[in-house]
């Protein structure tokens, strides 16, 4: 489960670390000022914070894996939204809204990570998970600077990345479980279904043969 978190969590700066690169062509393409670029980041480190606190009481009640997935698909939502906006509002009030969305990831991976590793463990998968979210913004600053050096439009930087993020969700939504115990429910689940089944077949199979 670290690893799958660690993977999903790679790709999420994608959809927030994108921003600055594209800031000068928002500001030339809209006619807007730089203080204002500046108020939309700002908007967005807002939502992000407020987000935090708020998902992070929620990821103890909640399926932190739905969490993630949520968070994430509404975060490409606004994304690419934004790549089509042609307004400096409709760009500050999604972006504000991209923050609070990217929060829901970071505290429901801790607690997902939390509930497969112990108490003496958790340093060092903490640790990892870490390290994965300094890759992100890596990861985010080589992709960005692939499309700027295209001359790409400043769109382009709201399309693109998230894609891979887009990926990484799938990945965790099928592979991830929040919990041990919920895996385990889901796998005596089905061996309990594959058993009625089996039971079901001999059943069949002992009818056709006392026919015959």
């Amino acid at each position: 489960m670290l690893f799958v978190t660690m993977f999903c969590y790679l790709f999420f700066y994608t959809g927030r670390h994108n921003f600055g690169w594209a800031a000068r062509g928002i500001a030339k393409e809209l006619d807007i000022s730089f203080q204002q670029v500046d108020w939309i980041s700002f908007a967005m480190l807002m939502g992000y914070a407020i987000g935090q606190l708020i998902n992070g009481n929620l990821a103890d009640r909640w399926s932190p894996k739905i969490m993630i997935v949520a968070g994430g698909g509404l975060s490409i939502l606004c994304n690419l939204v934004i790549s089509f906006a042609g307004s400096y509002t409709a760009i500050l009030v999604l972006w504000t809204l991209n923050g609070y969305f990217q929060s829901m990831a970071w505290g429901s991976g801790g607690k997902l990570i939390s509930n497969w590793w112990s108490i003496s463990e958790r340093g060092k998968a903490f640790g990892f998970y870490t390290m994965a979210a300094g890759s992100s913004s890596v990861l985010t600053f080589l992709m960005a600077l692939v499309l700027v050096q295209q001359e790409q439009s400043w769109r382009t930087l709201f399309r693109y990345p998230i894609l891979f993020l887009a990926g990484a969700l799938l990945v965790f939504l099928f592979v991830a479980y929040s919990d041990p115990k919920k895996k385990a429910i889901l796998l005596l689940t089905k061996k309990k279904e594959s058993r009625i089944r089996k039971t079901h077949q001999n059943k069949l199979q002992h009818q056709k043969n006392k026919r015959s």
